[in-house]
């Protein structure tokens, strides 16, 4: 199916609309459920350790194994490095998100915005271990 327009040929399958160009990274929606789900995802992680885990003297128990029992201890504070660290690789994965929205790489924007789901639903597994073990 070609039409002749003017003396060019026109494809009909291209369409006279640029879908991405018009869309800027947080107006997009497939973005901003992903974003909106990571950073609920990682402020869980920290309002799970606020709420079980208060500041003490005693030593924590950060990691029990069946065969050697308690094999990772630490103070308290030590905890909030694992919900620092999704917040941290979170910021990343959003920069990174954020130069490869621009640059027209829209699958791998949403691949990594996915998998810093994937890795904050990891961490919070991980705290709730933790504040399992401890409360």
């Amino acid at each position: 199916m070609v039409l002749q327009k003017q003396g060019r040929i026109a494809n009909p399958l291209h369409s006279q609309v640029n879908l991405h160009t018009d869309i800027t990274f947080f107006q997009n929606e497939i973005i901003q459920f992903l974003l909106s789900i990571a950073l609920f995802l990682v402020l869980a992680n920290f309002l799970l350790l606020g709420y079980f885990i208060r500041p003490t003297e005693d030593i924590l128990v950060f990691h029990y194994n069946v065969y050697f029992g308690v094999d990772l201890q630490g103070a308290w504070w030590q905890l909030y490095l694992l919900p620092s660290a999704g917040l941290f690789f979170f910021l990343i994965h959003s920069l990174l998100a954020y130069f490869f929205y621009e640059k027209q790489e829209r699958i791998a924007t949403y691949i990594l915005l996915f998998f810093s789901n994937i890795l904050s639903l990891g961490l919070i597994i991980a705290v709730a271990g933790v504040v399992f073990i401890n409360y």
